[in-house]
């Protein structure tokens, strides 16, 4: 006997299975795969409950499993990562495993690949995205097919799968309150994407100092890339989008920045944004329905008290203030 129970009204997606076929159906809904199930005789059929949140390609799902099988993926589509609340699971994709317990993250599988493992009595967190999301976020050029390859299915230290742990609940809490203006969702997706090559050991992390020479931008490609910048900040950029109009690499334009400017392409674009956010602060008027929130928010802050944060460092003043009392200070003393 199977069932499988569905709901979505204007709030999150929510999914609960029972029985090995119902649970089959879930997986492939929830993440396009194809999958087998091994019972093993503990007297009880799978289940599966999950809540899922969505915003920007990134999705966001809770999930319960309370009981023990084991599974064998045939294809896994997308780049996901899983933070373990309780339970335990151990995987395995080609030369690459898992054994992962409370406290840890793990990835499946390559983009790509398959996978086989086990699992029992887990509650967790799973975060996946498009691996183009990935590839912007490393500054491939749009267009690039580069395939991922991981270097660990787990994090290499214990600060770093708490990093992901602390990751996963911030962008969990942001898309689950939706809905979620553009360029918040936009930014809290490509905050992950590039927390998950940080994190992550692969082919798309980005080198050290000693890593290859990405060749040199001059002024004139910088010039551009601001240009872009300015004429576009009020919609999502990724570092590919910005480097594809300089004509050099994600990589390259990094550091051109780094050397013409003094900061990066993301900082850049995180300024301009501070001063549009600032400029529509100071057209507020009482009565027109302007919120510091809602400023906040327009501009790709997440969190009001981080744009607060912000926002006093660059101008001195409380945006509040700005927009209440028209308060402009020297700005960037």
């Amino acid at each position: 006997m199977s069932a499988t129970d569905s709901a979505q009204g204007h709030g999150p997606l929510r999914v609960r299975a029972a029985g090995e076929q119902a649970v089959v159906e879930s997986l492939h809904r929830l993440y396009g795969l194809t999958c087998r199930l091994t019972l093993d005789g503990v007297g009880r059929s799978p289940v599966v409950e999950a809540v899922r949140s969505a915003a920007a390609g990134l999705c966001a799902d809770e999930m319960s499993v309370p009981c023990r099988f084991g599974f064998e993926v045939d294809e896994f589509p997308l780049f996901a990562v899983t933070w373990m609340d309780s339970g335990h699971v151990e995987t395995r994709s080609a030369t690459l495993g898992a054994d992962a317990g409370p406290g840890q993250a793990w990835a499946p599988c390559d983009p790509g690949a398959g996978y086989r493992g086990r699992l029992e009595a887990v509650a967790a967190r799973t975060v996946s995205l498009p691996v183009d999301l990935l590839r912007a976020a490393a500054g491939f050029p749009a267009g690039d097919e580069t395939a991922l390859r991981l270097g660990s299915l787990m994090p290499p230290t214990a600060a770093l799968h708490e990093r992901w742990g602390a990751m996963v609940r911030y962008a969990g809490d942001v898309v689950r309150d939706g809905p979620v203006a553009p360029l918040v969702a936009d930014t809290v997706a490509r905050l992950v994407a590039v927390t998950a090559l940080d994190v992550f050991p692969s082919n798309f992390t980005r080198p050290g100092p000693g890593g290859r020479d990405p060749g040199r931008v001059g002024p004139a490609g910088v010039r551009r890339a601001v240009e872009h910048i300015r004429e576009h900040a009020g919609r999502p950029l990724s570092l590919a989008d910005i480097a594809h109009v300089a004509g050099v690499t994600g990589r390259a334009l990094q550091y051109g920045f780094a050397r013409h400017l003094d900061t990066s392409p993301m900082a850049f674009l995180r300024r301009v944004r501070l001063e549009r956010a600032h400029a529509q602060l100071l057209a507020g008027e009482r009565g027109d329905g302007t919120t510091v929130a809602a400023v906040a928010s327009r501009w790709g802050w997440t969190n009001p008290s981080h744009f607060t944060a912000a926002y006093r460092r660059a101008y001195g003043v409380a945006p509040s203030r700005t927009l209440h009392d028209g308060a402009v200070p020297d700005p960037r003393r």
